[in-house]
């Protein structure tokens, strides 16, 4: 088939964006990925757009990484298992336009992570040499609005640990700022040490990246007593869908369920924004997670991510690993 690839300018990506009905995620916003590079010297931000021959457009939004043998070509779509799933914009896409562009990049190494709200269904053999994994995410529908979310999808431990929030004066707030974010950075600190060595943890540089897209799609929201930050939730708002990335809490305030309090209020704003979808992320392994998002009434649903490795970089990883078990 044939295709023309070349990298897209943030005006070009934007109208297109913008153009199509696609309930696109903010990771695949062109202001994100810019916001991300920036704050990773590794990472450069190149989003391509494939014209092929059939009349079908796409843009895959993508960062690639500097690897640490220099020769070697790796790409991620996007960082941090973030949606950077392929966004038609013109035709049909399908599994074979999606591995016609991977290959095409001539990676040694490229992982596209997805979503449970993108509109891709493929037949898996016509991905050809690329590797599927399944992950699983929790989605909370918002249908209805929040009185019917409040009164018929959130467990009544829920809403009585919300009204308690409320009497003990948890209040909410959002973060404005660099200043906000970097406040809620050592509780994000406290919160990563508390939950293990398998912890996922974020450099301070990545939050103050994120602080500059404050109101333009990234929101932190803030949980208070006494004028004290004791917890929050970050959310990354699509079209329509908003993302709970993350959360942290001080331990010693759990009694006061601010996480609870925070998260109703964000739930409450996405409905009152006509979200349709209130994604709380994947939970891998952890059954206590996977049990608070559910007293929320959030579903578990399925995705897929994919992946290529060239022979040459798996040869190339495995002596590495090899002389890293001899040193």
């Amino acid at each position: 088939m044939q295709y023309k690839s070349r990298l897209v300018d943030p005006t070009e990506w934007t109208q297109l964006l913008e153009s199509t009905d696609s309930d696109y995620s903010l990771s695949q916003t062109y202001r994100f990925g810019e916001a991300i590079a920036g704050a990773y010297s590794e990472y450069s931000y190149e989003p391509r757009i494939f014209e092929f021959g059939d009349g079908t457009t796409m843009l895959l939004p993508l960062v690639r990484m500097k690897s640490r043998i220099r020769f070697l070509k790796c790409f991620e779509g996007m960082p941090f298992s973030l949606n950077g799933s392929p966004i038609c914009v013109a035709g049909e896409l399908s599994a074979r336009h999606f591995a016609i562009a991977v290959r095409s990049l001539r990676a040694d190494r490229i992982s596209i992570s997805t979503s449970a709200l993108a509109r891709t269904v493929w037949n898996e053999a016509d991905l050809e040499a690329l590797t599927v994994s399944e992950r699983s995410t929790h989605i909370l529908s918002l249908a209805g609005g929040f009185e019917s979310v409040w009164t018929n999808r959130f467990a009544g431990k829920v809403r009585n640990q919300c009204r308690a929030a409320e009497r003990r004066g948890v209040e909410i707030r959002v973060g404005k700022g660099a200043a906000d974010f970097e406040a809620y950075y050592p509780i994000y600190m406290a919160s990563v040490s508390r939950w293990g060595r398998d912890a996922t943890s974020y450099p301070l540089g990545l939050f103050r990246a994120l602080a500059k897209l404050a109101g333009k799609g990234v929101e932190l929201k803030l949980a208070m007593v006494e004028g004290r930050v004791v917890g929050g939730v970050l959310l990354l708002h699509g079209r329509r869908n908003t993302l709970y990335w993350g959360s942290a809490m001080l331990k010693e305030y759990s009694r006061y369920s601010p996480m609870n309090a925070v998260l109703r209020s964000a739930i409450e704003e996405a409905c009152e924004k006509r979200m349709e979808w209130f994604d709380f992320g994947a939970s891998d392994k952890l059954d206590s997670v996977r049990t608070f998002k559910e007293s929320f009434g959030a579903l578990p649903r399925s995705y897929k991510n994919y992946a290529l490795t060239t022979p040459r970089c798996r040869a190339i990883m495995q002596l590495r690993k090899a002389l890293a078990a001899v040193v």
